[in-house]
């Protein structure tokens, strides 16, 4: 069963090889205003998430870099925000349409599967993603494999052919789910997600206390005097052992 813990790295993959994405229903964010600006707070979490980025990541494992960027690790174009901003408009459009198909699984949020994935997007010349060229980073392998379905699930979308990217830009994606002890509000989902440079944030959480306890299809809290049936641990034992069914066959490369 996996845990929340670090995983150990992984080196980027290419995106192109996957066939055959799982089926991820259009659900609505429930963050329903547009990006923010960055404030210090933001700017503080994107600087670490692009410090663990650069060191886990080696330049020579990541394609062929981008004339306008030397350096082609994750992020780096995070920094030139001037260069950027006369393609803000673009990054704000793309940005809506990813919060409009990124949830957190219930079933990896079940087993506490959280983590940070970041993935880079290219394009083509006709604005379309040039899948070939884009790549995920370290991130746990589940996540890993849902967001690039996300991905593939964005490209499809008729309106990325109309944002106007060439094959010379590309788009560096922060994916992060987080395991909270409450239920966390849209103001502080909000304040987590942001546009830096050619850098998207995004967040989702899902609320698991420290409290709660589960033995097999019981489960319920410390010091509560109730015990609650828990239908997801029956319905996935079912499909494990009376259907044969791997319960995370949708997030396991084919």
């Amino acid at each position: 069963m996996p845990t929340s813990k670090n995983t150990p790295h992984h080196e980027p993959i290419n995106v192109s090889y996957i066939h055959r994405p799982i089926a991820m229903p259009l659900r609505n964010s429930p963050v329903k205003k547009g990006p923010r600006l960055p404030g210090l707070r933001q700017l503080s979490v994107l600087a670490h998430n692009l410090t663990a980025s650069f060191s886990r990541v080696s330049v020579a494992n990541t394609g062929t870099a981008d004339s306008s960027y030397p350096n082609d690790d994750w992020g780096y174009g995070g920094g030139d925000l001037v260069g950027q901003m006369e393609h803000l408009p673009k990054f704000q459009r793309l940005f809506v349409e990813v919060q409009g198909l990124l949830y957190y699984p219930s079933k990896l949020a079940y087993h506490k599967v959280s983590g940070t994935v970041n993935l880079r997007l290219r394009f083509k010349g006709d604005s379309q993603c040039d899948l070939r060229r884009s790549k995920v980073y370290s991130g746990h392998p589940y996540l890993r494999f849902y967001a690039l379905a996300l991905l593939r699930k964005l490209c499809g979308l008729e309106n990325i052919r109309h944002m106007g990217f060439n094959e010379t830009q590309f788009v560096d994606l922060n994916f992060t789910f987080a395991i909270q002890e409450f239920q966390e509000g849209s103001r502080e989902i909000q304040a987590k997600e942001f546009i830096v440079g050619n850098v998207l944030s995004f967040y989702r959480s899902h609320a698991a206390s420290k409290l709660e306890f589960n033995i097999g299809p019981l489960k319920g809290y410390l010091f509560a005097p109730a015990i609650l049936v828990d239908f997801e641990w029956i319905a996935e034992n079912w499909d494990k052992y009376v259907n044969g069914r791997d319960p995370f066959e949708e997030f396991r490369e084919r």
